[in-house]
């Protein structure tokens, strides 16, 4: 099995969790007579795309910082983040990072 399909498959399983997480957040919420049958639709959607900025935090903050790592970042964030200790350890790789120059002299870029 190649990483590409690995990758297409981690995806698509994250995909497939945030549909199941919509549709079953859609029909949680009790139904008042006087409630809107999109009411819940329209929580599930505001819940899973909270959900999904949470999830990719650390990619997001290694995009905005443009870390030399962005993209192992992003790949690590999709195949470990789901583990609280994988997105923990990816978050604190996103923002932690030390780059050395060629100068040899030793920051923590962030991008302006």
């Amino acid at each position: 099995m190649s990483s590409n399909s690995c990758t297409q498959n981690t995806f698509h399983w994250c995909v497939l969790s945030a549909l199941s997480l919509l549709i079953f957040s859609s029909g949680a919420h009790a139904q008042t007579p006087s409630s809107s049958s999109s009411y819940g639709t329209i929580f599930g959607l505001i819940t899973v795309g909270f959900l999904a900025l949470l999830y990719f935090a650390p990619s997001i903050i290694a995009w905005r910082r443009n870390h030399e790592n962005r993209w192992l970042i992003l790949l690590l964030n999709v195949v470990l983040g789901w583990t609280v200790i994988g997105w923990l350890a990816v978050l604190s790789f996103a923002v932690l990072a030390i780059h050395i120059t060629k100068e040899g002299k030793i920051v923590n870029k962030v991008r302006t």
